[in-house]
């Protein structure tokens, strides 16, 4: 290939938009409904910036656990606001995400991943593909 016809296939990053400036970091909580059984549902979608802002996305709705739990769906709802509650309280606290610990038993958090999105909304679409089957109904768009 000749240097002409290179210089004009060559790739120019300078063409692309910069990098968003926000570092987020992402994680999804994971509750164990049967003790011990390592089957884990993904119920809880959290997003925390650098600069305190942070977005806490419940995954199943009131309709998505009458499935999967039944009788006992509204409990299991109780306990998820639970987790809910805990995280925004520790972020109010000004804690990092990396400390918060579940207040209750079944609760398992997931590995924190890190990346530049322009919002966190883009970052809750990003932990939702990648957690939680069940995140095909969210509304990722508000």
């Amino acid at each position: 290939m000749t240097e002409a016809k290179a210089d004009k296939t060559a790739i120019k990053l300078s063409e692309f938009p910069a990098l968003p400036a926000n570092q987020t970091l992402g994680m999804p909580v994971f509750l164990e409904p049967v003790a011990l059984s390592g089957e884990r549902l993904c119920v809880l979608l959290v997003s925390h910036t650098d600069d305190l802002n942070s977005d806490i996305a419940t995954v199943l709705d009131a309709e998505q656990r009458q499935c999967l739990f039944g009788s006992k769906a509204n409990q299991a709802g109780n306990l998820i606001d639970t987790c809910r509650l805990s995280l925004e309280k520790h972020f109010k606290s000004g804690q990092p995400l990396e400390n918060w610990a579940s207040p209750l038993s079944g609760f398992f958090t997931g590995e924190i991943v890190q990346a530049q999105v322009y919002d966190l909304l883009m970052m809750r679409r990003s932990l939702a593909r990648s957690s939680s089957v069940m995140s095909w109904s969210m509304d990722l768009h508000s």
